[in-house]
C-alpha cells in the first residue's frame, strides 16, 4: 500500500526503525534478562507482531485518505475470485521459499549436522545482493514500470526500465565484486578466527556469482507481473524447486556440499534466464524484455572485464 502510494520514505523509515528497534531490544534481553534461544525467539516474535501493527496502522491511514467512509464493500465471491487469480503467485512464492529453506534440513538429515553450519553461513552472506540490495530497488521501480506500461507510454516505460536495470546492476554488481574478492577478509571479520572459515569462503566463492545474477531476475519478474503470466511463474518456480531439492538430496547423500553450492548457483541463473526468455516471447513484454536483456548483457560484459582486471591485480599482489 505504501509503495503504491509512492510513500517510499515513510515505508523505508518504518522498515529501518522496526529492524533497528527489534535488534536493540533483543540485544538488551539477551544481555540483561536471559541469554537463551527461547528468549531470543520470543522477543523476535513479539516485536515482529508490534512491527506489523505499526505498519498496518500507517497503511490504514493511507487508505482512509482514499476512502474516508471505510472503503467499498466486497463480497465473498469477489474475495474468492481474487484468491483464485493470485493462487499461482502463492505457489510461486511458496516454491521460492521452500527451495531457499529446505536445503539446510536436507543436508542435516542426509549428510551431517556439522556440515550445515558453514553452508548456512555462506548462504546467509551470499544472499546479501538479493535481500538487502536488489529487493528494495525492485520494490521502488516495480510499481513505476507497471504503471508506465499500463498507460501505454512506451518511451517513458523504457526509460524507467533502463533506470531499473542500471540501478539494480550497479547497486548489486559492485558490492558483489568487493564481497567476492575480499571474501576471506570479510568472513574473518564477521566470524573471527574459526576453523570453518575456509569452507565458508569456498562455498561463498561458488554461490555468490549465481546469486548475483539471480538478483537481476527482478527485472523480468516485473515484466511477467505486468503480463499477468502467473501460471508460468508458478510452474517454473515449482519445477526448479523440485529439481533443485532432488539434486541437493543426491549431493547430500554423497557428502558433497560443494556440489550443492553449484546446484543452487545454477538454480538462480536458470530462474533468471528462463524468466527473461519467457518475457521476451510474450507480445505484451517482448520489446521491453529484449531491450532490457541487451542492456543487461552489455553491462555484464563491461563488468566481466572490470572483474578480470581487478581480480588479476588483486591476485597478483
Amino acid at each position: 500500500i505504501l509503495l503504491a502510494r509512492q510513500k517510499y520514505i515513510l515505508g523505508s523509515t518504518i522498515q529501518i526503525a522496526g529492524v533497528m528497534v527489534r535488534a536493540a531490544i533483543t540485544v538488551y534481553v539477551l544481555i540483561f534478562i536471559s541469554a537463551s534461544v527461547e528468549a531470543f525467539v520470543l522477543t523476535q516474535a513479539v516485536l515482529a507482531f508490534i512491527h506489523f501493527l505499526v505498519s498496518r496502522a500507517f497503511c490504514l491511514g493511507e487508505l482512509s485518505s482514499i476512502w474516508p467512509t471505510g472503503g467499498a464493500k466486497v463480497s465473498v465471491a469477489e474475495i474468492l475470485s481474487v484468491a483464485k487469480t493470485g493462487g499461482a503467485l502463492v505457489l510461486f512464492s511458496a516454491a521460492g521459499a521452500a527451495v531457499l529453506q529446505l536445503d539446510k534440513p536436507i543436508i542435516s538429515a542426509l549428510s551431517s549436522t556439522a556440515s550445515v553450519a558453514p553452508y548456512y553461513l555462506a548462504s546467509l552472506l551470499c544472499m546479501t545482493p538479493i535481500s538487502i540490495l536488489a529487493s528494495p530497488i525492485s520494490q521502488y521501480f516495480q510499481p513505476m514500470v507497471i504503471r508506465e506500461m499500463t498507460m501505454g507510454q512506451d518511451g517513458s516505460a523504457m526509460r524507467v526500465i533502463r533506470k531499473f536495470v542500471l540501478s539494480t546492476f550497479l547497486i548489486v554488481a559492485l558490492p558483489t565484486l568487493v564481497l567476492w574478492l575480499f571474501r576471506e577478509q570479510i568472513i574473518g571479520v564477521w566470524l573471527g578466527e574459526n576453523p570453518s572459515n575456509v569452507l565458508v569462503s569456498r562455498y561463498l566463492e561458488i554461490l555468490l556469482p549465481g546469486v548475483a545474477i539471480g538478483a537481476l531476475g527482478f527485472i523480468p519478474y516485473c515484466l511477467l507481473l505486468y503480463a499477468r503470466d502467473f501460471r508460468f511463474q508458478a510452474t517454473l518456480s515449482a519445477t526448479l524447486t523440485v529439481v533443485t531439492l532432488m539434486l541437493t538430496a543426491m549431493a547430500a547423500v554423497n557428502k558433497n556440499i560443494e556440489a550443492i553450492c553449484f546446484v543452487y548457483s545454477a538454480y538462480h541463473v536458470l530462474s533468471t534466464l528462463s524468466s527473461w526468455i519467457r518475457a521476451a516471447r510474450l507480445p505484451e513484454t517482448k520489446i521491453s524484455a529484449r531491450n532490457s536483456a541487451i542492456t543487461t548483457f552489455k553491462l555484464l560484459l563491461l563488468f566481466s572485464l572490470l572483474f578480470s582486471v581487478v581480480g588479476f591485480m588483486f591476485f597478483e599482489r
